[in-house]
């Protein structure tokens, strides 16, 4: 597998977003209360009509993946792993078995909208594209959960 990072190119933005401090272990009292409460907004939405079920799988010691299962996914990613200023607290060794988290929801309709859309379009529900696409915004409610476009 071949990882491919895209150049940043001259006129672009040059962020550091904030969002992920809402997300800091000095943010939040309890990350795993963090971790449920922003990966069941998906089941939350789907609303109480709905039969709705979510697992939680952690993976880790001897559930965690050995190299020789992981490494294929991750061998051309080494360099950014590895990179200064990469964003990562601790570093992983390429012989270290890689924990991991499965956060699944059953009963939900996903992440519905046009994939093709590019911008923001008013009056266009696409939570596709708030998803992947926006930061900071939600094209949700003043009531809603979630209509804050972070997490």
């Amino acid at each position: 597998m071949q990882w491919n990072f895209r150049e940043q190119e001259a006129g672009e933005q040059t962020r550091d977003p904030i969002i992920g401090e809402f997300f800091s272990t000095d943010a939040i009292d309890n990350p795993a209360e963090a971790l449920v409460r922003e990966g069941i907004q998906n089941a939350l939405d789907a609303g109480i009509e709905n039969q709705v079920r979510v697992r939680i799988f952690l993976a880790n010691g001897e559930n965690a993946l050995p190299p020789q299962k992981w490494k294929e996914w991750f061998d051309g990613a080494w360099p950014h792993i590895i990179a200064k200023r990469n964003g990562l607290h601790e570093r992983p060794a390429p012989s270290d078995s890689c924990a991991f988290l499965v956060f699944e929801d059953f009963g939900t309709s996903g992440l519905t909208g046009n994939t093709e859309q590019p911008f923001d379009e008013p009056g266009v529900a696409n939570p596709f594209f708030y998803f992947f696409r926006a930061e900071g915004r939600s094209g949700k409610g003043e009531g809603d959960r979630g209509r804050w476009g972070v997490g």
